[in-house]
């Protein structure tokens, strides 16, 4: 759950406030202005309503604006104690940098919400989930990116998936078939290659999960991991699970050699490697990349409409 999603007091909420839908139409107007000159948006009905339809979900811009500089002064500090942890400088990245990668994570969050994002069909909505998978779900994807919150310290690590895939097997186990990894970049660094590896994302995930499972239902419930833990249920991982790489829609995937930012890599055994994830064809990392519903050109007017008022807040 997102931190800016509240529950609605009254009827009045429900419906929305004036500012909720004077900022619902402004993003789509954003996303309209951009595309005054592309007639291809302009002709493609089917995108702009799923593009009206993620929108609906953003919270009114002040919330938005709020959210953003709380994301920032968390990131901050997250990048104090990663450089002390492993006992190096600190290096803080560019505020519009942060910024403009967490916007594009929370409309491919919202995306996923309403969509489908690993169908082959851009219309074909999620399937009926129950609130308590939903709720298990959500809860096993805020454990992989915050196991500190839950007591796992020795699980930290900066790198997290944005999203993860969790279906239910039979009445006692979750299966964990996919993560999601948001990257509003043009091009995927050796970080990227690095986390995509078997000996990367996965392995941490591994060790996630045989952590829970060890626990007592008890002390899962203590910890704020409620309905998980011995004698409830048992989470699993497929051995070939599926690791998606979401970018702007308007990112070249033909070209896997233009995707690549080769700066940092030691070889070119690595990187031929690297390749070969990308074009689905490794036999131990099964990767799939991903077009999102917005263009760079999109996501970027949205975020210079919220970034002026965040960047006062940094600035102080």
């Amino acid at each position: 759950m997102l931190a800016w999603c509240m529950p609605a007091t009254d009827q009045s909420e429900q419906h929305g406030t004036n500012e909720d839908k004077r900022s619902q139409r402004s993003y789509y107007d954003h996303i309209s202005k951009a595309n005054f000159f592309e007639p291809e948006w302009q002709q493609d009905n089917a995108l702009q309503e799923r593009q009206k339809k993620i929108l609906e979900l953003l919270p009114k811009h002040s919330d938005l604006v709020e959210y953003l500089k709380k994301f920032y002064a968390n990131h901050y500090q997250e990048e104090i104690k990663s450089a002390k942890k492993f006992g190096k400088e600190v290096h803080h990245l560019e505020p519009e940098k942060v910024i403009r990668g967490e916007l594009f994570e929370l409309l491919v969050m919202l995306e996923n919400q309403v969509f489908d994002l690993n169908s082959n069909s851009r219309n074909e909505r999620n399937p009926q989930k129950t609130e308590e998978h939903k709720q298990l779900e959500n809860k096993f994807t805020d454990f992989i990116k915050h196991p500190d919150k839950y007591g796992f310290d020795h699980l930290w690590v900066m790198r997290k998936p944005d999203l993860s895939y969790v279906e239910t097997r039979d009445e006692n186990l979750l299966v964990l078939t996919g993560t999601g990894e948001a990257k509003s970049a043009k091009n995927l660094d050796y970080r990227s290659y690095k986390q995509l590896l078997p000996t990367g994302l996965r392995k941490t995930l591994e060790r996630s999960i045989r952590s829970i499972n060890d626990l007592s239902h008890q002390e899962a419930t203590r910890r704020g991991l409620d309905g998980l833990g011995r004698g409830r249920k048992k989470l699993a991982m497929v051995i070939n699970f599926t690791q998606f790489v979401i970018m702007c829609r308007d990112i070249d995937f033909s070209n896997i050699d233009y995707l690549i930012n080769r700066s940092g890599f030691n070889n070119s055994i690595e990187y031929e490697e690297f390749k070969t994830m990308l074009r689905g064809e490794h036999s131990e990392s099964k990767v799939k990349l991903i077009h999102s519903s917005f263009s760079e050109k999109e996501l970027d007017a949205i975020f210079k409409a919220v970034m002026p008022e965040v960047k006062k807040t940094i600035a102080q």
